[in-house]
């Protein structure tokens, strides 16, 4: 919706408060002439950017926030998160009268649920403001760097080499579900940008993608892609080509694939920093058209970028978006003469990350799941909680596994001495398997849940049993008790010729009636959880 729209549709006393707040000399009881005189203002080429001097600090903050976020229309819930991230002096609703006031939002839909909208036109003036604001504080390369790095295609054409390798070799699998290491250094020197397998002990890798833990950063994000559209099938310890599904893939462009790389990288690592969309729109405004020195960038990014468990935001930023962005292809990586890094935006990146274009890639009204407040289950059956997450399935959690570790972070280990102790206390099966996907908050490791699965199918393979047994002399005497209609629907599986069995809850009651009809009964031990007898001649 544009300016002029919103305006129409707004009522006389919200116009009067945009004059009113842009001090218009204006007939406040014309409908018409409020709405032309806006439109006029408005119109004005630098009134937009002279207004924004002017502006207190929270709401400039809170239009450069509008300005890189794609969306049009934001729900009220999802815009008052928007605004309070933007600064923390005054509450989200008094920055909102502001906006509305302002002009740069208007609410639409009911009065008790509504969505807010950004006009378009008005939109773009912010998205212009917002970026000479956010450049001011950069350092520009004066000249181009000695070495660039610009990785175009090359994930898209590494995918492509991978599916055509998968397709002509068989490339087995693990336990755990992981190409082998040997198959592994094979398919990395096929590529384009190469890599190195990961070590044997790592140490903790999770929360930006499925294979993460197990294969380098570039190798892991084809997999996953691959694995996301159908193209490849890990089963039966051996990694699988759809066929069918591979022909099409390999016959779009190179462009293409690259684009759908960069929107599944947006999307897988979005779990872990949810505000991935709004900081690559960021980055991309302030590399566009030059070179920037990388020290001034993190010093501009970095605050809007949190931690991620043992990350710190410097590193998060480092490793998982500026060199991510770099992979995908939307980021040149330049180094000058004092091996300084520098930054500027591709031309795909930039037909992928400016302007309204970004809201596709965003879905914004789509929030990933809190992942922090979840546990991460890693292959080697460890199980990370945050202390904020503890307090929510720690105590259920302490029935199926051992406590090793109480800081930086938690730590559980799932053995199987663990799950005997949780099953032997009325776990099953299914409900463990249930709580572990319930928890965790990436997909659990199919390594662990087949082993979990293995571990519950072992439980009851034999089985000890306390019961009140009742032993009688012969098979004739043993028919006879059988045949006693207060202890016939009591009898247990298991009962032979001449040795009955019941529920050692039965025994007083079994004793009773077999002495009532005339048996003269020996009674054994019925202390603790002995099992108890009765001799019936």
């Amino acid at each position: 919706m544009r300016l002029a729209e919103c305006l129409n549709q707004s009522d006389i006393s919200n116009l009067r408060n945009i004059a009113k707040r842009h001090t218009l000399d204006v007939p406040m009881y014309s409908k018409n002439s409020l709405l032309q005189e806006i439109l006029a203002k408005f119109a004005e080429p630098s009134y937009v950017s002279q207004r924004a001097e002017t502006l207190p600090v929270e709401v400039t903050s809170a239009l450069i926030e509008i300005a890189l976020d794609p969306r049009e229309r934001y729900p009220r819930a999802e815009l008052l998160a928007l605004l309070k991230r933007s600064q923390r002096l005054r509450a989200p609703e008094e920055i909102l009268q502001d906006l509305l006031s302002e002009g740069v939002l208007f609410a639409c839909g009911g009065t008790r649920d509504p969505v807010y909208v950004c006009p378009t036109d008005v939109w773009k003036r912010l998205y212009t403001v917002s970026t000479q604001k956010l450049r001011e504080g950069l350092q520009v390369a004066t000249v181009d760097p000695l070495v660039q790095r610009d990785d175009g295609c090359a994930l898209a054409r590494d995918a492509a080499a991978f599916l055509q390798y998968a397709s002509h070799h068989e490339l087995r699998l693990t336990q755990e579900g992981v190409i082998f290491r040997r198959s592994q250094m094979q398919v990395l020197e096929l590529f384009g940008v190469t890599e190195e397998p990961l070590p044997g002990h790592v140490g903790w890798r999770f929360g930006y993608g499925r294979r993460f833990h197990d294969y380098p950063d570039r190798f892991a994000l084809i997999v996953d892609h691959l694995y996301a559209a159908g193209l490849i099938v890990e089963s039966a310890q051996q990694l699988m080509v759809d066929e069918e599904r591979a022909t099409h893939y390999l016959q779009i462009g190179e462009e293409e694939r690259a684009e759908l790389l960069f929107r599944f990288w947006l999307r897988s690592y979005r779990a872990a920093i949810p505000t991935l969309p709004r900081l690559a729109a960021r980055i991309a405004q302030l590399t566009a058209g030059q070179w920037v020195h990388g020290d001034s960038l993190t010093e501009i990014v970095e605050p809007d970028v949190g931690d991620y468990f043992y990350e710190c935001a410097q590193e998060v930023l480092r490793l998982r978006i500026l060199q991510m962005l770099v992979v995908t292809g939307s980021l040149m990586l330049g180094q000058s003469a004092g091996d300084r890094f520098l930054y500027k935006l591709s031309p795909r990146g930039e037909r992928w990350l400016c302007g309204r274009e970004m809201e596709a890639l965003a879905q914004a009204s789509v929030q990933p799941p809190d992942i922090q407040r979840l546990a991460i289950i890693q292959p080697t059956f460890e199980i990370l909680v945050p202390s904020v997450a503890d307090g929510m399935f720690g105590w259920d959690l302490q029935a199926l596994a051992d406590l090793v570790q109480s800081e930086p972070m938690r730590t559980y280990v799932l053995t199987r001495h663990s799950l005997y102790r949780g099953l032997q206390a009325g776990w099953t099966q299914a409900k463990i398997v249930e709580f572990l996907h319930k928890i965790s908050a990436y997909e659990v490791p199919g390594s662990v849940e087949r082993t979990v699965i293995g571990w519950c199918e072992e439980y009851g393979r034999v089985a000890v049993d306390v019961c009140c047994v009742v032993r009688c002399k012969d098979a004739a005497t043993a028919t006879e008790v059988r045949a006693i209609a207060p202890l016939a629907g009591r009898l247990r599986e298991g009962s032979g010729d001449e040795c009955l069995l019941f529920s050692p809850q039965d025994h007083d009651l079994v004793v009773a009636t077999l002495e009532r009809l005339g048996y003269l009964v020996r009674v054994g031990s019925k202390a603790g959880n002995d099992s108890v007898h009765a001799a019936v001649t």
